[in-house]
């Protein structure tokens, strides 16, 4: 009788456990490895528009009350703090800033770069930003007097703007009303800052977020959940003010 060979139960399990020795490390290795890469994209998104924000607020920041051959708007910046500043059963998420200016043929009407419409030389705008809730994601928002409300940036948490106020050879920046709800004088304002609190797309498996940020006079608490949070910080001078423009 042919004696037939093969392996024994127990070298069968030493060779299962040597694989699976091997094996571990490399599994290891495939999972941090997918952690590190969505931190780094959601990073890389937080800062994209970060630097989105900045630009395209800025660019908006410097025209108000530009009135072209009309001067100076007096009215060119408004401003609201609180949550029930855009009315029209809008709750915004912190602070609204509002400004308006002229424009022409070769100007944008809105907030994404329209033109006025044909024959009409001169019209005046006013595009207020504001952060709220659409469709239960915290976004940006810039409201149009032309255009209606437009979503520039979703996963924007919270905004916070002071004014700089010309003191007469400082400058104080304020809120856009004080604790008693008189606002401040606009006039008298040379400067803006901005404070944006955005977040990740996605919640991260890398390390839990327990920070606080601080934007400008507000202390926002740590939410304690897996989301990547960045707090963007901006200071604008109004090109308008006190250039007899």
């Amino acid at each position: 009788m042919k004696k037939t060979s093969g392996y024994t139960i127990l070298e069968l399990l030493v060779a299962m456990g040597l694989s699976i020795g091997m094996l571990v490390p490399v599994v290891q290795t495939l999972v941090s490895s997918r952690k590190t890469y969505e931190f780094q994209r959601e990073l890389m998104a937080l800062q994209d528009n970060g630097r989105f924000a900045m630009d395209f607020m800025g660019t908006r920041l410097r025209q108000a009350g530009w009135g072209g051959s009309a001067g100076q708007l007096p009215n060119g910046l408004g401003g609201c703090n609180g949550n029930n500043c855009m009315g029209g059963g809008v709750s915004n998420i912190g602070d609204m800033v509002q400004l308006t200016y002229n424009t022409d043929a070769q100007s944008s009407i809105d907030c994404f770069n329209a033109l006025p419409p044909a024959g009409i030389p001169t019209l005046t705008v006013t595009n207020a930003f504001y952060v709220a809730n659409n469709q239960g994601v915290p976004s940006l928002f810039c409201q149009s007097s032309v255009g209606g409300p437009q979503v520039l940036l979703p996963y924007v948490e919270n905004m916070q703007v002071t004014y700089g106020v010309d003191t007469g050879g400082s400058i104080q920046y304020l809120p856009a009303s004080n604790a008693a709800g008189v606002p401040i004088d606009m006039a008298q304002v040379v400067v803006v800052r901005v404070s944006l609190l955005m977040r990740g797309e996605r919640e991260n498996r890398i390390s839990a977020n327990n920070q606080t940020y601080q934007l400008e006079d507000v202390l926002i608490g740590a939410q304690n959940d897996h989301f990547m949070r960045r707090a963007y910080h901006f200071t604008m001078r109004l090109r308008n003010r006190g250039l007899g423009l």
